[in-house]
């Protein structure tokens, strides 16, 4: 599976800075990386991230860095636990049959109302 990271920096300035391509001196792209956005790596060089965009708002495929002087801009994140690693509609605690959990209705009740 492949691995997926949180944007955590860019706090208060609008995202992350993503750049077009690994070169740091390649051009920006007009567009910030959204903090909390969640991207899947497609490419790790160094410190450099190659990343298709999952979650959030910004580039959908961009260069980032992961982390700028000693402090983390994207974190790891794991796949269990994101939205973004299941399928399209499953949702991971909706009960597949309510009366096994309480509070549903039993076969032929309808519902007052």
């Amino acid at each position: 599976m492949a691995q997926l990271w949180e944007v955590i920096g860019g706090v208060g300035v609008g995202g992350i800075l993503v750049r077009q391509d690994r070169d740091l001196k390649s051009p920006e792209l007009p567009a910030r990386l959204s903090t909390g956005a969640v991207v899947r790596e497609e490419q790790l060089v160094g410190n450099r991230l190659l990343y298709a965009r999952l979650m959030g708002v910004g580039p959908d495929r961009g260069w980032v860095s992961v982390a700028l002087k000693d402090k983390p801009l994207l974190v790891r994140a794991k796949p269990e636990t994101s939205q973004c690693a299941r399928p399209a509609g499953i949702a991971a605690d909706l009960p597949r049959d309510r009366d096994r959990r309480g509070g549903g209705l039993a076969a032929g009740q309808h519902s007052a109302g």
